[in-house]
């Protein structure tokens, strides 16, 4: 999630942790297929760099899931999840920064989400937010 995208109060409400999230497995009603585990990451990735213009700052969050079975869209780029945030303090936290939750909804809408498949050299149990958020250049 980029500053320019979402503004610095927003990126301030994850920096500072106020927050906590989970993910879970979006399924129709009566699915007695096994569930694919999520398990997300309790810490956020802040990037800020003194030599890049500050709408290049950005958030970045991360979470693993354990497949159990193939994606039910059948689209095997676009995982059905959802993801649920829960902030503490709401209402002097988000005074504290100036924000709404209509702002974070919409920087939500416009984060970039990205994959990484398993592979030689990848543990999946580790949080590549850091990686991510300094590979994947945002707010441009």
């Amino acid at each position: 999630m980029s500053r320019n995208e979402c503004g610095q109060g927003v990126l301030d409400l994850f920096r500072f942790g106020a927050y906590r999230w989970s993910v879970l497995e979006k399924r129709a009603k009566g699915t007695s297929n096994p569930i694919t585990n999520y398990d997300a990451f309790a810490d956020a990735y802040y990037r800020i760099h003194a030599d890049e213009h500050k709408k290049h700052r950005s958030i970045t969050i991360g979470f693993r899931a354990d497949k159990t079975l193939p994606d039910l869209t059948g689209n095997t780029s676009k995982d059905t999840y959802w993801a649920g945030l829960q902030f503490y303090h709401l209402a002097s936290t988000f005074d504290l920064v100036n924000v709404n939750i209509m702002d974070v909804y919409d920087c939500l809408q416009m984060a970039k989400p990205v994959t990484i498949l398993p592979g030689d050299g990848i543990d999946m149990t580790c949080d590549y937010a850091k990686c991510v958020g300094e590979e994947v250049k945002v707010g441009y």
